[in-house]
């Protein structure tokens, strides 16, 4: 069994070229917390992820659950057992654009008044969808829910899932 667990207020930012991080780089110019939304070809694509992921359990791929709390509108993954990816994706509030009212970041996707905001996770969830797709177990749920309970439920349903596959009851 692989698990992993992420839990972000941001969208992944692996860079495939450091410079991406250097503040004085001629290349990449701008505000640093804006770098990835404006250089999307400086870091690696998501498929590496998925097919890095698959190939520690070749052939297996429902050996993985992936479990991401990230910045998704808690709307939209209010059922755990039903994540339309393609849903979280498409909506509006996972856009990722400047801040109108603080062009230094992006937009905020989700908001838990009093606790902070958290921004578009479109790259994660990719990654979650790639996974589920490939036939792994992913589940998304937002970091903007008041308590964990419901994402950590969610994340051991899918670990008891994956367990059942290879330890049946």
């Amino acid at each position: 069994m692989l698990g992993l667990i992420v839990l972000a207020d941001e969208d992944d930012c692996s860079a495939s070229d450091g410079d991406l991080f250097n503040q004085s780089s001629a290349r990449y110019a701008g505000d640093l917390n804006l770098r990835c939304f404006q250089f999307p070809e400086a870091v690696y694509p998501v498929s590496r992820y998925v097919s890095g992921l698959t190939a520690l359990r070749p052939g297996h791929p429902e050996q993985i659950v992936f479990g991401a709390i990230v910045g998704v509108p808690t709307d939209l993954v209010a059922n755990a057992d039903a994540i339309d990816y393609g849903t979280i994706l498409a909506d509006p509030r996972m856009e990722q654009a400047p801040d109108p009212t603080m062009p230094s970041r992006l937009t905020p996707s989700c908001n838990v008044p009093g606790q902070g905001l958290a921004f578009p996770p479109v790259r994660i969830t990719e990654v979650a969808q790639g996974l589920h797709g490939a036939g792994a177990h992913a589940v998304v749920q937002s970091i903007c829910q008041e308590d964990f309970t419901g994402a950590m439920t969610a994340i051991l349903n899918r670990l008891f899932d994956a367990l059942d596959g290879v330890c049946p009851r």
